[in-house]
């Protein structure tokens, strides 16, 4: 295979060693129904609580910061009249990272071959996209690129840390089945009286941004998220319902949210549908009251009279706040831990 700096300039040009008889080229639209099951085929095979739907491969081809044609890659076997996706992979630049995902077909020979060749593409498109933004008055002095595997999986670490990238951060999934909770609902700690836990509401949408950007501003993977991507990625993201979300308040003043989605399509015919908790905050002057532990309960409370039948969480196993003992105290158990990989350039 041909090094990455011979494709600096060039990404289309990229020819890899691919396996007899495949193709690649970008991915299209009309793709996405044949993506999303290629993406849960894998993550059926690798046991994964991944829960895609086409709601997301389509808002990933709207997403201002990704170019289908040039920022992502499908590896195609033709079959007969049709073709079958063997590997899928792209690259999603924000700020001054860039997040590389690439997936192998899990019924195919040659997957490490198949699998290097994505990657390599992938890394290959991040450091284009980042030395492009190097060239920028207002670019950052710091680039990452990123990258996710199971920390089982060690043919996937392994490609990573053979092309220079190091572990950062160890990441929990966590899961709870909530059906035995429904006659006996967790129990919501009692507060100072001047702090209340009420549902979300639309109107106070930026002052939970704000928060947001104040509370998390320190955490590793940390950028600032603006009112165009809070709408995009948070509360208009398919599967965001206010009425699963919550806030806290002392008086005027909100002092935690607990924001969340379902994932999966919420249909009484999905079983593996799930209440996510995709981020609790706490102001840091406002900590150490059992708010968060508040928040937590009284959306898993909202999940169970929702009916949803799961709840998951990913938390980050070095959390300064002491977030995965509280989760584990509610119930979660820890079912597979996530590597982030970065490597600076």
């Amino acid at each position: 295979m041909a090094s990455g700096a011979a494709y600096a300039a060039h990404p289309h040009d990229m020819n890899p060693d691919l396996p007899s008889g495949v193709y690649w080229r970008s991915a299209q639209a009309d793709d996405a129904v044949a993506l999303l099951k290629f993406i849960q085929l894998a993550a059926q095979a690798q046991n994964s609580t991944a829960t895609t739907t086409l709601h997301d491969i389509e808002a990933l081809f709207q997403n201002p910061y990704f170019n289908v044609e040039h920022d992502s890659r499908l590896m195609l076997l033709p079959t007969d009249s049709t073709e079958t996706i063997i590997g899928a992979a792209w690259v999603l630049v924000n700020q001054n990272t860039a997040e590389l995902w690439f997936q192998t077909h899990p019924h195919i020979e040659q997957t490490a071959q198949v699998e290097e060749a994505l990657f390599a593409w992938c890394f290959v498109r991040g450091c284009q996209w980042l030395n492009a933004s190097t060239n920028s008055d207002l670019s950052p002095s710091t680039h990452w690129l990123y990258g996710i595997s199971w920390q089982d999986d060690h043919q996937r670490c392994n490609l990573f840390l053979h092309y220079g990238f190091y572990p950062l951060r160890f990441f929990a999934k966590m899961q709870q089945e909530l059906a035995p909770l429904v006659n006996t609902p967790l129990i919501v700690p009692t507060l100072e009286p001047y702090i209340s836990i009420v549902p979300f509401e639309i109107t106070h949408s930026e002052l939970v941004r704000q928060a947001y950007n104040e509370i998390f501003q320190e955490d590793w993977h940390y950028h600032y998220i603006d009112v165009d991507e809070w709408q995009r990625d948070y509360i208009g993201k398919h599967g965001f319902f206010p009425q699963l979300s919550f806030t806290a308040w002392c008086g005027e003043e909100m002092v935690g949210f607990s924001l969340n989605h379902v994932l999966g399509e919420y249909t009484p015919s999905l079983q593996s549908v799930s209440g996510h908790i995709t981020a609790i905050g706490v102001k840091p002057t406002w900590r150490k009251r059992g708010i968060a532990k508040a928040l937590l309960h009284t959306s898993l409370n909202a999940f169970i009279a929702a009916g949803l039948p799961l709840s998951t969480l990913d938390v980050d196993s070095d959390n300064p706040n002491e977030a995965l003992g509280l989760y584990i105290k509610a119930g979660f158990i820890p079912l597979r831990m996530v590597v982030y990989f970065g490597k600076q350039v």
